[in-house]
């Protein structure tokens, strides 16, 4: 996807080099929908429990694919964020299943929630404001750089442009 929007993005004339990127761009894609899980979030093998953190990036995959061009299905994608939504812990963060067969490089429920609204944002969704808030906080509290990296982006996509500098700045 990136090559792909690198390529576009310079007006490539290649068409054999754009019709090989988006071909790959393709088959990546009908490769990453075979690890959907049943209840319609992803996980290593496509088997249950679904992976918060990989569903997210799975999401973030998906969007990048369909801002190239890529024919990616609408309602997979919001399938999938509305299955990272069913996630949600009511008190700003998203749940965690603990007995997924792996844990993420073993990243703080901090730096998962920040990358799950990072996703979202990304991809469009907007009613993750409550988490958005507490993954925000989190990054000012912690003035960790990748946190407030997330958050500053998440913010300029959720149009909170005052929350969005103060992680910038903070960043900076």
């Amino acid at each position: 996807a990136m090559v792909l929007d690198y390529l576009q993005t310079t007006d490539s004339q290649d068409e054999n080099l754009l019709a090989s990127a988006t071909d790959l761009l393709d088959r990546g894609y009908k490769r990453l929908t075979t690890f959907e899980t049943p209840q319609k979030g992803y996980e290593w093998f496509g088997k249950a429990p679904a992976h918060e953190g990989l569903t997210a990036f799975g999401l973030m995959q998906f969007t990048d694919m369909k801002r190239v061009g890529g024919n990616v299905d609408p309602e997979m994608i919001n399938r999938t964020a509305k299955w990272i939504m069913s996630t949600k812990d009511g008190k700003g963060g998203f749940t965690r299943n603990t007995k997924a067969l792996h844990n993420f490089g073993s990243i703080s429920e901090d730096i998962m929630n920040g990358y799950i609204v990072y996703a979202l944002a990304d991809a469009g969704y907007t009613n993750i404001k409550r988490e958005a808030v507490a993954s925000f906080n989190t990054a000012i509290q912690t003035n960790d750089p990748y946190q407030l990296a997330m958050s500053a982006s998440a913010m300029y996509d959720l149009r909170d442009e005052g929350k969005a500098n103060q992680a910038l700045k903070a960043l900076l």
